[in-house]
């Protein structure tokens, strides 16, 4: 199961679910891009040794 609990199972149900159900995934494409983004700024933070703000790498 990993640490998410069973999370990623439910989120895979639930995307699923909308496809199957032509209906609106509770997570959006922006949602998924600020996600990476995010984690691309905290590497870069941990890399550079200073304070990354998203704008930097939000292009």
């Amino acid at each position: 199961m990993g640490h998410h609990y069973g999370a990623s199972y439910i989120e895979h149900t639930k995307f699923r679910d909308a496809i199957l159900n032509s209906t609106a995934a509770e997570v959006t494409l922006l949602d998924g891009v600020t996600s990476v983004v995010t984690g691309l700024a905290a590497h870069k933070s941990i890399n550079e040794g200073r304070v990354v703000e998203i704008k930097e790498l939000w292009g």
